[in-house]
């Protein structure tokens, strides 16, 4: 039986449209910019790092060299921000190493996933959106994919659980769970063709 190796990276970027700020995360001319001065920042609601483009931009270049720094073979980033600047920055770093495929949110939430595949290790047989239709507006993203140098079939699922604040969303969250593993675990290739 042959062997291959495989490298994968999964983590939550926190979308900008999540991110909220306090004084020490925005510099004063930013800040100043834009007409929320810095004695503004004790009230409530603080600001979002979407609204600083200069600010949500320069942390996803950071992001994007951090994974071209390794040479990963799968990545799988979860509250990935939908934002056509945000999605135009990826798209620019990746399209020519990666395949890129994604999944927002439901409900008009702004975030979402987005796996990335090294072109040339995997050839993506079948991929599908799973939305989970529960309070939190979850997806999963399902790919059936072969390994290209020995064809080994593999699932790759990203996915982004509710966290557990309270007993409810433990609740919510063994239900997310329960819907991955039934709808892929006992006969996945079917569920992913239908």
């Amino acid at each position: 039986m042959e062997s291959t190796t495989m490298s994968v990276a999964t983590f939550n970027v926190l979308a900008p449209c999540y991110r909220r700020l306090d004084e020490l995360s925005v510099k004063v001319q930013v800040v100043e910019k834009s007409g929320i001065g810095p004695g503004n920042f004790g009230r409530r609601p603080r600001p979002r790092e979407s609204q600083f483009r200069d600010l949500w931009s320069a942390r996803c270049s950071e992001m994007c060299a951090f994974v071209k720094a390794d040479v990963f073979d799968v990545v799988c980033l979860q509250e990935f921000w939908f934002d056509e600047g945000y999605v135009s920055k990826f798209s620019d770093c990746f399209m020519k190493d990666y395949e890129l495929f994604s999944a927002q949110r439901t409900g008009g939430k702004a975030d979402g996933l987005l796996t990335m595949l090294r072109r040339g290790k995997f050839h993506v047989e079948h991929m599908q959106k799973l939305e989970f239709k529960d309070a939190g507006n979850r997806v999963a993203l399902l790919l059936c994919a072969r390994l290209a140098d020995v064809g080994s079939l593999l699932i790759i699922v990203n996915t982004h659980l509710t966290f557990p604040h309270h007993e409810h969303d433990r609740v919510l969250r063994q239900g997310q769970i329960s819907k991955l593993v039934v709808r892929s675990y006992p006969n996945p290739m079917n569920e992913l063709k239908a």
